[in-house]
C-alpha cells in the first residue's frame, strides 16, 4: 500500500499523467474521454455503424425528432436502463430494413456501455471491440479505455481502473525489494522495460531519463513526444459462437472468482458446489471454442 500511494506521488512528480504518457503502447494506449460524443461516435464507428444516417433515421420517428443518443445518455447519466426504452424494438424494426444486420451491430456497441458500467475491470474485463476496452472509472467518474490485451497481462484487477491506478500498482509491483530484483514481480514485459528505461537508476546501466543528480524531473513532452490519442479502425460484431464463448467465459470467470463468504451465504451453497459449476462451464467453454476455431 505504501508503495502504491507513493506511485501516486511519482506520477505527479514526472507528469505521467498530466503530459498524457499513458497513451503510450507500452503502457496500455490508455485514452481519457472528456468528449463523450466523440467517444461513442468512435464505438459506433467501430462495429461498421460509423455512417450515422441510417441509425438516426431509424429512431427519430419514435423518441420525438432526435438523433441516435441512447448511448450516450447511458453513459452520461450512467444508467444503463437508458439503453432499453419502450419504443427501442420499433426502432430496431426499421433500422433493419436499411442496414440488415444493424441490430446486432447496435447491440454490439451498447455492450460496451452497459459492461462499461459494470466495474468490469474487477470482473474479467469489458467488451472488447478491436483491442480496446472502454469502462467508467467509478472514482473519478470519467470514461476510460484501454488496449484490452493488456487486462491479460495484469498485476491486479485494481490495476486497470483508470491511468492513475494503472501506474501506481505498476510502480509498486516493479519496486518490490530487494533492488537487484526489480521488475520481476511485473508481468508486462513491455510495462517492465519501460520502468526500467525511465524510472530505476539500479539496474539501468545508462541511468534512468526521469532522474537527475538523484531527483525525479518531470518528463518532458520531447520523451518519444507526448503520445497521440490512440486510433481505432472498424471492427465487426463477433459471430453468435463467439458471442456464446464471451458469455460463457465471463460466467466462469465471475463463479471461479466468488469469495467464500458470499457463496456460503448464497442459498446455502457449498463452496464445492461453485467450484463444480466453474469446471463444467469452463469444459463448455473449451469446447465451443475448439469447436469453432
Amino acid at each position: 500500500m505504501l508503495r502504491h500511494e507513493v506511485g501516486h506521488s511519482v506520477d505527479a512528480a514526472i507528469g505521467w499523467q498530466a503530459n498524457h504518457h499513458y497513451r503510450d503502447a507500452a503502457v496500455g494506449a490508455w485514452d481519457v474521454h472528456h468528449d463523450l460524443a466523440a467517444m461513442v461516435d468512435t464505438i459506433l464507428r467501430e462495429v461498421g455503424l460509423g455512417d450515422l444516417t441510417a441509425l438516426n433515421n431509424a429512431f427519430r420517428p419514435h423518441n420525438g425528432g432526435r438523433n441516435y443518443d441512447l448511448m450516450l445518455a447511458a453513459a452520461r447519466d450512467e444508467d444503463a436502463a437508458l439503453l432499453r426504452p419502450a419504443y427501442r424494438a420499433a426502432a430496431l424494426s426499421a433500422l433493419e430494413t436499411t442496414v440488415p444486420g444493424g441490430t446486432r451491430m447496435l447491440e454490439y456497441a451498447e455492450s460496451a456501455i452497459r459492461r462499461g458500467l459494470q466495474v468490469p475491470y474487477e470482473n474479467g474485463g469489458g467488451v472488447r471491440l478491436n483491442n480496446r476496452t472502454y469502462h467508467l472509472d467509478p472514482q473519478q467518474g470519467e470514461w476510460v479505455s484501454y488496449q484490452s490485451n493488456k487486462y491479460d497481462l495484469r498485476d491486479s484487477n485494481y490495476q486497470f481502473q483508470s491511468p492513475g491506478e494503472w501506474f501506481a500498482e505498476t510502480y509498486s509491483r516493479y519496486f518490490k525489494p530487494p533492488a537487484d530484483q526489480w521488475g520481476q514481480k511485473v508481468k508486462d514485459p513491455a510495462a517492465r522495460n519501460w520502468f526500467l528505461a525511465n524510472l530505476d537508476p539500479v539496474n539501468n546501466a545508462g541511468g534512468a531519463t526521469l532522474i537527475n543528480g538523484g531527483n525525479l524531473v518531470a518528463l518532458p513532452q520531447g520523451i518519444a513526444g507526448a503520445p497521440a490519442p490512440p486510433t481505432q479502425n472498424p471492427a465487426p460484431p463477433p459471430g453468435r459462437a463467439q458471442s456464446a464463448l464471451d458469455t460463457l467465459a465471463s460466467v466462469a470467470i465471475t463463479v471461479g472468482t466468488l469469495p467464500f463468504s458470499a457463496v456460503t451465504r448464497t442459498a446455502g451453497a457449498a463452496i464445492g458446489t461453485a467450484q463444480i459449476s466453474k469446471i463444467g462451464m469452463q469444459a463448455a467453454y473449451r469446447l465451443i471454442r475448439d469447436r469453432f476455431r
